[in-house]
């Protein structure tokens, strides 16, 4: 049996240090269509400046969820996507933001809600966040110095991310599809039942990294080989 439930987005800020920027990326996200926004590591009452700068978007800045850790923000999220600035010797694969919508359409069966991550301002997110999220994307720079406005970086994958939000409301998904959560899970059990993650952490980290790339019709035939060796 199929249905045609849309996939949902979700975009979570980690410890941002300006008010003001939240303000701004209220209005990027209500400018997309998006409206669920979720902070890590602040609190309502440290947010009063952003009001100045959420101008017509302060339903969503009133209705942003708040958390102390990003683990508990993603809970009920399938698939997390982290944003970096910078090159990851320890992560096969930067996925472009130009590509990350691509990147989602062939994996929307497997995928109820997914989340896009953004650190903060200075450092952006910490390896330990880092480690939480299924891959990693990155805005493209033509300059050696690449930063940008965190609220701008917001509105960059916004704006990516809606062309795939328009195509996807009328898209048949199987309901019992497994759940890319789920099919990663079983791979990080399996790995770390081998001792994997202890003996060799970076090609534990590379081959998860290698099996979250693969095309969304292979998921049904490695979680079938999954079982296979559980057994």
């Amino acid at each position: 049996m199929r249905h045609t439930d849309s996939t949902e987005a979700v975009f979570i800020l980690v410890e941002p240090q300006v008010p003001e920027n939240i303000g701004f990326t209220c209005r990027s996200l209500k400018n997309m269509g998006f409206n669920d926004l979720r902070i890590v590591g602040k609190s309502r009452e440290e947010l009063q400046q952003a009001h100045v700068t959420a101008y017509q978007a302060h339903d969503l800045l009133e209705n942003i969820k708040f958390y102390d850790r990003l683990l508990d923000a993603a809970k009920d999220i399938d698939l997390l996507i982290g944003t970096t600035a910078r090159n990851r010797k320890n992560r096969n694969q930067l996925i472009s933001s130009q590509k990350l919508n691509q990147f989602i359409v062939d994996r929307r069966e497997h995928v109820k809600r997914y989340g896009v991550v953004f650190g903060n301002e200075s450092n952006g997110l910490s390896n330990e966040d880092e480690r939480l999220c299924h891959i990693l994307s990155t805005i493209p720079m033509k300059t050696s110095y690449p930063s940008i406005n965190l609220s701008h970086s917001v509105m960059i994958y916004a704006y990516e991310l809606a062309q795939f939000q328009s195509s996807d409301k009328n898209v048949s998904k199987a309901e019992n599809s497994i759940s890319f959560k789920v099919f990663d899970n079983q791979i990080q059990e399996l790995l770390r039942d081998k001792g994997l993650d202890k003996r060799q952490p970076e090609l534990f980290q590379r081959t998860l990294d290698s099996l979250r790339l693969i095309p969304s019709v292979q998921i049904p035939m490695i979680m079938s080989l999954i079982r296979y060796f559980r057994r």
